[in-house]
């Protein structure tokens, strides 16, 4: 056996970092974050790699950020990243550890279309411009897209809802009456495109009905985002050859809580659900209390066609009216959905707590439990404020005084809070809003949310233990500190209200953008600035290296209370189940990290498709306001328009540069403003204002505003004209 000197571990090591950050072209990190992707030879703590690292920056093989990160200048000639394109038809390309942009011209696109993972040579690079050329498309963002078919004598094309797909569709067909598809809103799949050939090629596979019919803009929009609402033929069979009752070999694998009890919380309007609390008594102030997760895993097993599928969605889409789930209904809404008076297979974290809620033990099960009643938010909370009388009173009121005591300690260590008023629609039978509403919060929803909260801290921290000691994989959510840039320009339009912010350390700024979100509550200034804040944050993605949570102040995080609509959560659970039989992980960490950031991705397109929806619904709802003026804030400037959401209701529109008659405006982008050129008129973000509703367009999700009025005091300063 040959033995490892530490001279040559400690070069066996450096090597290792020059590796992780050549990968990473030019992306800096810190010392734990490369200390948790060195795979061989690697230090226990973290800390012993700062040494190695400050050597190899003074050789000059890496550099060292003003933040304490390092990096290893980008050298390489060849990127892989997601294409976007504009609407000029230049393409951008994002490689995740790229530190620069790369253009792509449209005639160097190579046919790559909106999203698709291309491969990108470089071409040139001068100062930050980078211009590339896309040699290889590695995936295509999506097969399926929904528009509208146009019929010429015999020829059929599809004109795409996607505003970024620059190409119509060539379709194939032998059908006889293409009289009937003209108009039509259909579903198409991209199934060729020759070299030399102009457009993609395409079959239609559904027609979805007529413009501007609810189902079909609804379908539509599922579709634009990647999202498909039908499950295959295979996927569904699997679904229905599912037993609908646990063995009694099963049973006795598991802890059986039947006789605990146990109860749910959830919207009105659930169909799956996710998860469930329990309530024991064990002594005079200690608790046992049960987080009981559907158990996803003991029917969605690794390499099926069900898995493959989820695997595909990554998660439930949630639009205004309906719910696209990630499993077929036979799972989603019968036999994972915890539903009351039904005995159901769980993965259960068992807290030991006292009144003081403070964690004593922790175990994890695969259970079996039977809920005994469903609550809804609004009768949980009945029971709380003691408006109706429950048997269940007791359990509900300790659990409410445990979480505030949750929720008060997690702000003191590093919390953020980001409660913002939100509306929802109230919806006819056709799918027509009659009404807008403010989505209350009561200590129904901060309850189960606590609690949520607490099960994946506790999960994340039994999986980074795994991974410290044994390279165990783990999937972890991951929220990074907020951008220098982004977080400064908040900073300095946050000044101009009259609020300061500290952020010489990720402290600081967590507890100065509390402590404005604190001040603002209630001032006219509350909306453009919390938005601003959380437009400030970096988005959480998924990893399977050890990360920590920046927004909730965790130093480890996961998904874990939501496997029925989300596929990280079904991840973790099956990692978790392993772990705790001792069973080897066969699944290598790069194989992880692919499905992370694949369900990194859908997790926003599914964003993305909900802002749609909603945005369509705002349309349709303001199309009875035209001509109507409304109060509201400025939350965007251009230099082609300003962006207004009127206070009412949320809803947001554009007025068009083109619309401003008083005076020629430039974009300051450094204040966040439109200046007049002759007089003194400013269109600032966050100015109060009055517009006029022009139109509302649902089909094209667009609503246009005419400027009638700033409240703001920045706005009526004469200045001589230039003329």
């Amino acid at each position: 056996m040959t033995l490892i000197t530490k001279k040559d571990k400690t070069h066996l090591i450096s090597n290792e970092i020059v590796t992780v950050l050549s990968q990473l072209y030019g992306a800096p990190l810190t010392y734990r974050q490369i200390a948790s992707r060195i795979k061989q030879h690697s230090y226990k703590n973290p800390k012993d790699y700062i040494p190695l690292l400050e050597q190899l920056v003074k050789q000059q093989v890496i550099q060292k950020s003003g933040r304490n990160k390092y990096y290893k200048p980008y050298t390489s000639a060849e990127i892989i990243g997601r294409i976007d394109i504009k609407k000029t038809g230049e393409g951008v390309v994002y490689a995740e550890h790229f530190p620069e942009e790369i253009i792509v011209e449209s005639g160097m696109q190579n046919r790559a279309l909106q999203g698709d993972l291309v491969k990108v040579d470089i071409l040139a690079k001068k100062g930050k411009r980078v211009k590339g050329e896309v040699v290889k498309i590695i995936e295509r963002n999506k097969s399926h897209y929904a528009g509208k078919l146009q019929v010429y004598k015999d020829i059929v094309f599809l004109v795409t809802d996607d505003r970024k797909m620059h190409k119509d569709i060539f379709i194939i067909h032998h059908s006889a009456n293409l009289k009937d598809w003209h108009g039509k809103k259909a579903l198409v799949k991209i199934i060729d495109w020759p070299d030399g050939a102009k457009n993609p090629i395409g079959e239609v596979t559904k027609i979805l009905g007529n413009p501007g019919e609810n189902d079909t803009e609804m379908n539509a929009i599922v579709t634009e985002f990647g999202f498909l609402t039908d499950f295959p033929e295979n996927v569904l069979a699997e679904a229905e050859s599912l037993p609908e009752q646990l063995s009694k070999q099963d049973i006795k694998q598991r802890v059986d809580l039947r006789k605990t009890t146990t109860f749910t919380i959830d919207p009105l309007t659930a169909k799956d659900f996710d998860d469930a609390l329990s309530f024991r008594i064990i002594s005079d102030d200690v608790f046992e209390i049960g987080i009981h997760i559907a158990d996803v895993s003991h029917y969605v097993k690794p390499g099926t066609a069900l898995d493959e599928e989820a695997f595909k969605r990554g998660t439930s889409v949630y639009l205004v009216d309906r719910t696209i789930p990630m499993l077929p209904p036979k799972l989603s809404e019968n036999l994972c959905s915890l539903i009351p008076n039904a005995d159901r297979p769980a993965m259960s974290a068992l807290f030991q707590m006292d009144s003081g809620a403070k964690v004593k033990k922790v175990t994890f099960h695969k259970t079996i439990i039977h809920s005994i009643k469903r609550f809804t938010y609004e009768e949980a909370q009945e029971v709380l404020d003691q408006k109706i009388p429950h048997p269940l009173y007791h359990e509900l009121q300790t659990l409410n005084q445990i979480a505030r005591k949750l929720k008060n300690k997690r702000f003191n260590e590093g919390s953020m809070s980001f409660e913002s008023r939100e509306f929802y629609f109230e919806l006819d039978d056709k799918g027509k809003p009659t009404g807008i509403k403010v989505k209350e919060r009561s200590d129904s929803h901060f309850l189960v949310e606590e609690f949520m909260l607490l099960a994946n801290k506790y999960v994340a921290a039994h999986g980074q233990k795994l991974f410290e000691n044994n390279k165990y994989p783990f999937v972890f959510r991951f929220h990074d500190q907020p951008n220098e840039v982004k977080l400064d320009e908040f900073k300095s339009f946050a000044q101009k209200w009259g609020y300061s912010l500290k952020t010489q350390s990720p402290q600081q700024v967590k507890k100065s953008i509390n402590d404005l979100l604190h001040k603002v509550k209630g001032k006219p200034e509350e909306g453009v600035l919390s938005q601003l804040a959380i437009r400030t944050m970096a988005k959480a993605t998924y990893t399977p290296y050890q990360a920590s949570h920046f927004g909730l102040g965790f130093s480890t995080y996961t998904h874990f209370t939501s496997p029925i609509r989300r596929y990280p959560d079904l991840m973790v659970h099956r990692m978790l189940f392993d772990s705790l039989q001792h069973k080897k992980q066969e699944t290598h960490i790069s194989e992880i990290e692919a499905k992370c950031k694949h369900s990194s991705s859908m997790e926003q397109k599914a964003s993305e498709a909900e802002r749609a929806s909603i945005k369509y619904k705002q349309a349709e709802w303001m199309q009875q306001s035209i001509g109507k003026s409304f109060e509201g804030i400025i939350t965007g400037v251009t230099d082609w328009g300003i962006f207004v959401e009127i206070n009412e209701n949320k809803c947001e529109g554009l007025v068009k540069l083109s619309w401003l008659k008083d005076d020629m405006y430039d974009l300051d982008e450094y204040h966040m403003q439109l200046v007049g050129r002759y007089y003194a008129k400013k269109y600032a973000l966050g100015d109060p204002v009055i517009v006029k509703v022009k139109e509302a367009n649902p089909l094209s999700r667009t609503i246009d505003f005419l400027m009638e009025k700033n409240l703001s005091s920045t706005y009526h300063q004469p200045k001589k004209s230039k003329k």
